[in-house]
């Protein structure tokens, strides 16, 4: 079991509330903040696997994308 409390960090993201439980689901949550601004419910135990909302993906594929490294791998440039 997780013990985790409001303030705690991992990488990108901020707890901002207790741990709850959704309607008929077994894993508790949590509402973290992302350093990007974006809110996000996030269970306890993705929590620490998750590092961002996902703006931290986006940019390390936009810096790959710039160096040239996605398209060498066959990997298209995402759309805007």
């Amino acid at each position: 079991m997780y013990h985790i409390s409001i303030g705690d960090k991992n990488n990108c993201l901020t707890v901002t509330s207790k741990p709850f439980y959704k309607e008929n689901k077994k894993d508790r949550y949590i509402i973290c903040s992302c350093q990007c601004g974006k809110i996000l419910t996030v269970s306890i135990s993705n929590f620490y696997k998750q590092f961002s909302c996902g703006c931290m993906t986006k940019k390390l594929i936009n810096k790959a994308n710039r160096k040239g490294t996605l398209a060498k791998d066959g990997i298209k440039k995402c759309a805007k």
